[in-house]
Order: structure tokens, then C-alpha cells, then sequence
């Protein structure tokens, strides 16, 4: 498989998701199709998840400011791997 081509489709789709208005599409579908996105990857086994990973950081480099940050966190957002930040004893 080509992750690179599956992470530019999972990033744009997700992008789109993120910042489409009210009047193109329903927030609430806009809300369901992530969640069913980020379902979906979740099904993907822990090699698949750090190939999708690599490939998205470099997909991440095509974007600028808000959007890069958001493809570059893509997997950790939708808890495909852990925030390593998280695993640092920042409990509170």
C-alpha cells in the first residue's frame, strides 16, 4: 500500500471535515464522518499505524500554520499512538 497517497486522502479528509461551514454541510454529519474516519484507522494494526504516521508527517510538510500542526498530530489526535507528553508523568 502507499501510505503516502492514504495519509494525503485521510489528512484532506479530515481538513475538509474540520473546516467546512454549516451551510455546505450539517456540523452534526461533519462531526459523524470524523468519528467514523477515526473508527475506521483505529481497525488498523500497530506497523499500519506507524507507516500511516510517517507518511502523514511527511504529508504534514505540504501545509502551512494550523493545518500543518493539525496533519501532524492527526494520528495522535484520533489516538492511533500515544501523546508523549501524556506518558511523561504530566497526571497533574
Amino acid at each position: 500500500m502507499n501510505y503516502l497517497v492514504f495519509a494525503r486522502v485521510v489528512a484532506i479528509s479530515l481538513l475538509y471535515l474540520e473546516a467546512v461551514n454549516e451551510e455546505a454541510l450539517d456540523l452534526d454529519t461533519a462531526v459523524q464522518g470524523m468519528e467514523e474516519i477515526t473508527a475506521t484507522l483505529n481497525e488498523l494494526n500497530p506497523e499500519e499505524i506507524a507507516l500511516l504516521d510517517s507518511a502523514l508527517q511527511q504529508v504534514a510538510l505540504e501545509y502551512r500554520g494550523e493545518q500543518r500542526e493539525m496533519v501532524k498530530n492527526l494520528a495522535k489526535d484520533c489516538g492511533l499512538v500515544d501523546d508523549p507528553e501524556d506518558e511523561d508523568g504530566a497526571d497533574g
